[in-house]
């Protein structure tokens, strides 16, 4: 009696062992799994959509057809150029998480399987303007009825550098003809003699 006592208290012990083994991982298991869940962080500033993957939850992903919308603000212009074009080969079947590691100088704005919207920020100049001519002239010219410092060349899209204090119709006739054609200088130094000269 004494050897069935002994086998039975073992194997009593051996039930609880593995018993609180199956517990212990189902409750890490949920945990993990909870935590899994929880979204990235800014992942709540995106617009995330997508159809269910049969049997599964929406993952959804770049497709070949995808179109991809490119809004770069160009800090030296201060302007934002928006393009559509489409994925690049790499990022076809990324997800939004893959994406975002693939691409980190974004901040996806929205992510469907038909339209993907990211913004990036660039130090630089817009396209077509020429970086070396852009830091090197000044045009002054005449804005909104006042006196306007513009970076680089007469252009049709020139960006403003200052606009002054100097109301366009208090100009002299000859000054205020010439700034209306654009009055290239070069340099800040040329400008702000120029400029002292007009409140003289």
């Amino acid at each position: 009696m004494t050897w069935w006592k002994g086998s039975v208290w073992r194997v009593v012990a051996a039930v609880a062992i593995v018993a609180a083994g199956v517990a212990a991982g189902y409750i890490l298991t949920s945990a993990r799994l909870r935590n899994e869940a929880r979204p990235e962080p800014g992942l709540e500033e995106t617009h995330v959509s997508g159809q269910a993957a049969v049997g599964g939850p929406a993952v959804p992903v770049i497709g070949p057809a995808t179109r991809l919308v490119v809004r770069t603000t160009y800090l030296k212009c201060d302007r934002t150029v928006e393009e559509t074009i489409a994925p690049e080969p790499d990022t076809v079947g990324l997800s939004l998480e893959a994406l975002r590691r693939f691409h980190p100088e974004w901040t996806v704005v929205d992510f469907t399987p038909e339209r993907v919207v990211v913004r990036e920020v660039k130090d630089a100049w817009c396209p077509g303007m020429d970086p070396g001519e852009m830091e090197r002239y000044r045009t002054i010219g005449i804005r909104d009825g006042r006196v306007t410092v513009f970076w680089g060349k007469p252009r049709t899209d020139q960006p403003v550098k200052e606009t002054t204090v100097f109301p366009a119709d208090a100009l002299q006739p000859p000054d205020l003809r010439l700034l209306e054609q654009g009055y290239v200088l070069e340099g800040d130094e040329a400008v702000a003699q120029y400029l002292e000269g007009l409140a003289e």
